[in-house]
This record gives C-alpha cells, sequence and structure tokens, in this order.
C-alpha cells in the first residue's frame, strides 16, 4: 500500500531524532554524507530525503524504513517512551543503621559484575557468528507498486513468539538478501517489504524494508 510522506512531520522527527543524539545539523550531515542546508531543508519541511537517504536515515537512528514514513506515529511513541509523568517517585525510607547498608551494597555490586561479564562474553561470541535464523512461516507473498519504492515485494512471517527488535532486524536483512537472489523473485523488483506476526493476530509486531541494490 503506498504512502505520502508528510515533509512537515518527517522534519519534526528528524530534528527530535537529531537533538536526542546531541548532534549539530552539521555534524548529522557529516555522517549521512550530505550538507548542512540539506538537513536543514528536511527539518523545515521543505522536502524530503530520497530512498538511498532514507535508509541511510534508519540505520543511524536504529528505526525501519516503515517508522520514517510514519513521522507522526513514530514521535509520539518516541515521546511517551521519555515521558516524565511515568516515572514514579521513589518514597522516602526509613532510617535504619548505616552499617547494615554496606552488605546488600556489596552484594549488589557483585551481582552487577557477574551480569556484565555474562553478557559482554555473550555480545563477544555473536559478534564471532552468522546470524541465526529464527522460528517463522511464510503466510504472504504479494507484488505491488509502490509509490516511493516501485516494484515492491511484500512478504508476510508469523512467528511463534515476540522477538528482540535487534536480532529480528538481523534475520530480517539476511532474509531480504535471499529473497534479492532468489530466482523466483521478480526481476524488476526493486524493494522488499517483510512484516512479523504473531501467530494468530492481525497487526505485525515488526516490519522491516530493504531497497535492492546491484551489491546484491
Amino acid at each position: 500500500m503506498s504512502r505520502i510522506l508528510d515533509k512537515n512531520a518527517f522534519g519534526k522527527l528528524l530534528l527530535y531524532l537529531r537533538n536526542q543524539k546531541g548532534l549539530t545539523q552539521e555534524k548529522l550531515a557529516k555522517e549521512l554524507n550530505t550538507t548542512k542546508s540539506t538537513v536543514s531543508k528536511w527539518e523545515r519541511g521543505d522536502y524530503t530525503p530520497n530512498i538511498d537517504i532514507m535508509l541511510s536515515i534508519a540505520d543511524y537512528f536504529l528505526l525501519t524504513l516503515d517508522e520514517l514514513v510514519e513521522p507522526t506515529e513514530t514521535l509520539k511513541k518516541l515521546q511517551q517512551q521519555e515521558d516524565p509523568s511515568e516515572i514514579k517517585p521513589v518514597e522516602p525510607q526509613a532510617t535504619s543503621n548505616p552499617k547494615k547498608k554496606f552488605i546488600p551494597l556489596f552484594v549488589c555490586i557483585g551481582f552487577i559484575a557477574i551480569v556484565g561479564f555474562i553478557l559482554g562474553v555473550r555480545y563477544q561470541n555473536s559478534k564471532n557468528t552468522d546470524t541465526v535464523a529464527l522460528p517463522c512461516t511464510l503466510i504472504s507473498q504479494e507484488y505491488t507498486v509502490h509509490e516511493m519504492y516501485g516494484y515492491t515485494l511484500q512478504l508476510q512471517y508469523t512467528t511463534p513468539t515476540k522477538y528482540e527488535k535487534e536480532h529480528l532486524k538481523e534475520y530480517a536483512i539476511a532474509l531480504s538478501k535471499e529473497w534479492s537472489k532468489n530466482k523466483d523473485t521478480e526481476k524488476d523488483t526493486k524493494f522488499i517489504s517483510l512484516s512479523f506476526y504473531l501467530e494468530n493476530e492481525n497487526e505485525p509486531y515488526f516490519m522491516f524494508g530493504q531497497l535492492i541494490t546491484p551489491n546484491y
């Protein structure tokens, strides 16, 4: 289904993302291999980036392309995640003997150190392994003509459980590359869109888009 990107809403989202990372327009321009004036025009809503830049922006800010082309909803979601009203105030504790506080403090520090070591080992091991295939089932394969992307292959998968976003994104990239090399995929396909659903649910919990390039 085609979408018309709201330039003003996209500009507000980009400004928010840039400020959250503490970046100047000049710094973001260097990251995206463009100019400061171009970033300024995006944020003012004068015009929007092309598809290649959109993909770079999505990767840089750890978003999906679908989240970028729905800027109003994405901005609202991000602002809700940092809403200070959701933070519960800390209730004052009764005065106790300060010597008794050292024991739980040492236990807490030791626990954090152990967890940090385990996570560090898991992260290092994950860097040395290929992307692990996640159990999922292809339920729909359809070709459409998208206003922004062109000839698009839309794929829908179901999963038995909701996977973490980072793992699912890596797997979606791998699936996109496999489909782009597949002999059965139409030669004119320019873009692959993947949607992941929990079994027996109608709304996807994760969506990912990948432009097909000659590098594949």
